[in-house]
C-alpha cells in the first residue's frame, strides 16, 4: 500500500504491564486494534490476491475489507466488486456491488483450476 495507518486499543494499565516485563513497548501487537491500508493496496494469503485502493484489517475479528476497485484472484480464477470482505480464519470471502455496478467473476472448472486458458 502507498500508506498504512496503524490503531492500537487504548489500555490504561500498558505502561505498568510493560514496566514489570521489562519489555519494550513495541515488542508484540497484541495491542493492535486494526489497519488501515490507502493506495495500491494488494493483499496476499496463499494463492489468493486481493487488490484494491483501501483495506481495512480488523485484528479481532480477523477480517479484511477492501474497496475501491476490489479484484480477488484466486489461481486463474477473478472476482470484481465494489467490496471484498476475507475472514482469514474462515477461508472464505464475501464480494458486495453497488447499485450501478454488479459482481462478475470468471471461475474455471476444478479440473482446470490454476491453470490459464
Amino acid at each position: 500500500a502507498d500508506r498504512l495507518t496503524l490503531y492500537y486499543r487504548d489500555d490504561k494499565d500498558k505502561d505498568k504491564k510493560t514496566e514489570e516485563r521489562g519489555k519494550s513497548e513495541m515488542e508484540g501487537v497484541g495491542g493492535l486494534d486494526r489497519v488501515e491500508a490507502k493506495g495500491n493496496v494488494t493483499i496476499t494469503e496463499d494463492n489468493r490476491i486481493v487488490t484494491g485502493d483501501e483495506a481495512i484489517f480488523e485484528q479481532d475479528a480477523q477480517k479484511v475489507t477492501m474497496t475501491g476497485n476490489a479484484v480477488m484472484h484466486e489461481g486463474a480464477n477473478i472476482i470484481r466488486g465494489e467490496r471484498i470482505v476475507v475472514f482469514l480464519n474462515e477461508n472464505r470471502g464475501m464480494v458486495d456491488s453497488s447499485d450501478t455496478k454488479r459482481v462478475t467473476a470468471t471461475i474455471y472448472p476444478e479440473e482446470t483450476k490454476g491453470k490459464k486458458p
